[in-house]
């Protein structure tokens, strides 16, 4: 198992920019679910493909939606894409 490294400072927005490098060794890619956990001195990314029961935040539903549209076929994903602003126009 390779393990990739990197220091990085936290920004004043508490952002951290993880290099190409990283995403790559950890398998991440834009606009994918990640379940945070902080420990003593650390936090741990754990990349995750569906929303973690009960959580029903607007943050996870729209990362569930970002990546459950990744996978289906562009006319798939057009039809999803007008549905959500025709539903978000009647609101």
């Amino acid at each position: 198992m390779c393990l990739s490294k990197a220091y990085k400072v936290v920004g004043s927005k508490g952002r951290i920019y993880l290099p190409k490098e990283i995403q790559e060794a950890a398998n991440l890619y834009p606009g994918q679910i990640v379940r945070l956990e902080a420990e003593a001195g650390r936090v741990i990314f754990t990349a995750v493909s569906m929303i973690e029961i009960g959580d029903h935040s607007p943050e996870a539903v729209e990362s569930y939606l970002m990546a459950a549209g990744r996978q289906l076929e562009k006319e798939r994903q057009l039809k999803l894409a007008c549905a959500l602003l025709e539903q978000a126009e009647k609101q």
